[in-house]
């Protein structure tokens, strides 16, 4: 899924498949967010985001509906995956720690991994008017730090239900803070650079290795204003 290069130029070749997924142009949208998160314009970038996280979460349930053969290797569910990787070339691990919050389920910039497609018609049908989304045991979200997005681990197809209708409540349990690789690496719209040998790169090849990529570029620029952030969050990290 995601292959390291090494290239003495630090040049390597578009494949059809990179080709296709860098039709997309990140450093303008990562340029207009530093622009808001200068002016302090936080509500119109957590919009942004939600655009792009109701994409990703939308395209996958479209896609597994559609292909009675879906690609399990594309499911949402790998996006952290490829931090883990990163971490374990220089060293370091993701700092988790329980957090306990209550949202809206629109309030949130929220990844859901649907991968069953009947359990997305199932929940349809089932999470409703008459009975609203709530939190249960078996909703498992997880907040990504600094990329204000929201990772569900448990619940994937009924708080889809809740997406779709607007309406419900569900529940953020633990708290993943990714700033450790920000001394480290940085994406440059195609690829993950190391930033201390720039020969050394990541490539990505799939649309959700880029995405990854763009939010932990917005996340570097967020880091830079605590006060986009709740503050009961930040005191838990320290």
């Amino acid at each position: 899924m995601f292959r390291k290069k090494r290239k003495g130029n630090g040049i390597a070749p578009l494949t059809s498949n990179f080709k296709q997924i860098f039709k997309y142009q990140p450093n303008n949208l990562l340029q207009k967010i530093r622009i808001l998160s200068d002016e302090e314009d936080f509500k119109t970038i957590k919009k942004l985001l939600k655009i792009l996280t109701e994409y990703i979460s939308l395209k996958e349930a479209s896609e597994n509906l559609l292909d009675s053969k879906y690609d399990f290797k594309n499911r949402n569910s790998n996006f952290m995956n490829i931090f883990h990787q990163i971490c374990r070339t220089f060293g370091i691990e993701i700092a988790y720690s329980d957090f306990n919050k209550e949202f809206n389920i629109n309030e949130q910039n929220l990844i859901l991994d649907t991968w069953n497609h009947s359990r997305i018609i199932t929940n349809l049908q089932n999470i409703n008017e008459e009975n609203i989304l709530k939190p249960v045991s078996n909703i498992n979200n997880y907040y990504i730090f600094p990329l204000d997005i929201v990772l569900c681990s448990g619940g994937n197809h009924s708080q889809l239900s809740g997406m779709i209708q607007k309406k419900g409540i569900s529940h953020i349990s633990r708290v993943a803070d990714l700033s450790c690789l920000y001394p480290y690496i940085r994406f440059d719209g195609e690829k993950f650079i190391d930033i201390h040998n720039p020969n050394n790169f990541w490539d990505v090849e799939s649309e959700l290795e880029l995405f990854s990529g763009v939010f932990f570029e917005i996340g570097r620029i967020l880091k830079k204003h605590p006060s986009y952030f709740d503050l009961n969050l930040l005191e838990k990290l320290g």
